[in-house]
């Protein structure tokens, strides 16, 4: 049943970017298409991280709070991600994904181009939160790997 809702889940995000840049591919190929398409993938993928996974602190004093929120959210989407917790300290904490609902329904509907862009948001949203918090990944499931790891640092205060 998890496995029903996780690619259900994955496709009805996926299918509309998909559609659109086969259309478009259709007029301008197909690498265009996804190059004008792609960004958008980004922008949903970031909207998405941002409502259910990543909580908004204003300070890095606010981590904890912000590590205390990243968990709950995880106990949450079970249901959608196989993520855990690898690690965990005052001033650090890594998941690991093993799965991803968009990238995934991407490669079903024979765009996982789209995945990078899927995976873009991430550092959109570090970009967003660099005085509070660093990201670093080393491995990232829509470029291919089986996995991806999220380590979330808090910044010297």
């Amino acid at each position: 049943m998890i496995n029903i809702i996780r690619k259900a889940t994955g496709l009805l995000i996926a299918s509309p970017f998909c559609i659109i840049a086969k259309i478009l591919s259709l007029f301008v190929g197909k690498q265009k298409a996804i190059k004008l398409v792609g960004p958008s993938v980004t922008t949903a993928v970031k909207i998405i991280a941002e409502v259910s996974l990543i909580p908004k602190i204003h300070h890095p004093v606010e981590f904890g709070k912000f590590v205390k929120k990243m968990k709950n959210n995880i106990h949450n989407l079970r249901s959608l991600y196989d993520i855990s917790v690898e690690y965990e300290d005052k001033d650090i904490i890594v998941l690991n994904f093993k799965n991803c609902p968009h990238c995934e329904a991407f490669c079903s509907l024979g765009m996982p181009e789209f995945g990078s862009y899927a995976c873009d948001s991430d550092w959109v949203i570090a970009q967003k939160n660099a005085e509070v918090w660093s990201f670093e990944r080393s491995h990232q499931i829509g470029t291919g790997d089986t996995y991806c790891n999220h380590t979330y640092k808090r910044i010297p205060s």
